[in-house]
């Protein structure tokens, strides 16, 4: 959480593209010190580890945001969810596979495939043309918002103007890096409920606890664990298909249909789970249409609000800050869930997921606009026209 809450805030001093490299180092050290044979360093190694992936996990979506052109950044930045269900389905396997070993060096160490390629593909990447604006070298940002598009020979002069011009609305705009003014609150609370409400919509639980919850529901703890494999599945499949509907069909729609089939199926298990010789296929299944559902909206488009819809001047901070709320929020689910498991009983803890989705298709229905295809400038235009026209301020918005 500490790190979630530091690093987008850290890379508006040395840039997205070195925060990114000294992050995922942070994760290689991090990485290999959790195989190490003394309690005292693994659980230093631990914190090294999770301080890093907080970091990355604030500066991610952000970073994503500002290299991808509008009318496709919803893909864009779902990949950083598409590849967190990855993340859990890889997981789930190796679990499955190594869990009766008992090896659980080898376990963490598998992870080491991974930080090679990242950190392999640091090398790679450029440096965020926002970034660059904010700091006054355009030069840098032109050559790079051109390469984005991969079309700098195909173009004519004025179509490489539009894209030019595009990029460089914020420079126009532009105010200190991280200032915060009263607009830009309801932006910052309304990024902030979507990744928070992503833990509470029930996800995080069946993820974590797919294991604990089946095998309450009646199944064997193997047949349990070979479930979770294909939650693993469904989620990153989903996903999958989900990510490519995000700049189609938009994220407001996709959140209010993902609570609506998310609440149904919970409130069906919370009452099922009840109810005496329920098949355990049937659970399955259901849980299964959850994660699908899930992958399908819930995963991916919280984390592309936080990328476009926080106000460019606030953008670091305003993401370390949403971020860090949505670790909070797993780290207060990974303590009190088992603790109101014994209490509530499952089928409950269902229900109360159930109603916490409903109440929010209200919410999203009522407050949140769409910012499908819009580009950082008009949407932080019209948050701050928002607030204006509520708040009485007629003078000109330019």
């Amino acid at each position: 959480m500490i790190g979630a809450l530091s690093g987008a805030n850290f890379s508006n001093h040395i840039g997205r593209k070195k925060a990114y490299i000294f992050f995922v180092i942070i994760v290689a050290v991090g990485a290999l010190g959790v195989s190490s044979n003394s309690i005292e360093l693994i659980l230093f190694f631990r914190f090294v580890l999770g301080f890093g992936i907080g970091c990355l996990a604030s500066l991610i979506p952000i970073y994503l945001a500002e290299l991808a052109p509008s009318e496709t950044r919803g893909t864009v930045v779902g990949l950083n969810g598409l590849c967190q269900s990855l993340g859990f389905f890889c997981a789930y396997i190796v679990n499955y596979v190594l869990f009766s070993t008992g090896n659980w060096r080898l376990m963490n160490l598998l992870s080491l495939v991974v930080i090679v390629f990242l950190i392999t593909s640091s090398f790679y990447i450029p440096e965020s043309p926002q970034w660059l604006l904010s700091k006054g070298e355009l030069k840098k940002s032109r050559e790079i918002t051109l390469l984005i598009h991969n079309q700098e020979d195909t173009l004519d002069a004025p179509e490489k103007e539009a894209i030019i011009k595009e990029s460089e609305e914020e420079t126009n705009n532009k105010q200190p890096q991280d200032k915060f003014e009263k607009w830009m609150l309801k932006p910052l609370l309304l990024s902030t409920f979507f990744v928070v409400l992503q833990k509470w919509s029930g996800s995080s639980s069946v993820l974590f606890y797919a294991p604990t919850m089946l095998q309450k529901a009646g199944l064997h703890s193997k047949i349990a664990s070979l479930a979770t494999v294909g939650i693993g599945f469904i989620l990153f499949l989903f996903n999958l298909i989900g990510v490519q509907l995000v700049d189609k069909k938009g994220r407001k729609a996709l959140l209010i249909i993902g609570n609506i089939l998310m609440a149904i199926v919970l409130l069906l298990l919370g009452i099922l789970v009840k109810m005496p010789n329920v098949p355990g296929v049937l659970l399955v299944l259901l849980m299964y249409v959850f994660i699908g559902s899930f992958g399908l909206t819930w995963a991916s488009v919280p984390w592309v609000i936080i990328g476009e819809f926080i106000p460019a001047a606030f953008k670091g901070k305003g993401s370390s800050i949403a971020t860090g709320a949505a670790w909070l929020s797993d780290a207060v689910l990974t303590f009190i869930f088992p603790v109101m498991l014994p209490i509530l009983k499952i089928s409950n803890i269902f229900i109360v997921f159930a109603v916490l989705n409903f109440l929010s298709i209200f919410l999203i229905k009522k407050e949140f606009r769409e910012p499908k295809g819009k580009t950082q400038t008009q949407i932080d235009f019209e948050n701050k026209k928002e607030w204006k026209d509520k708040h009485g301020y007629n003078q000109d918005m330019n």
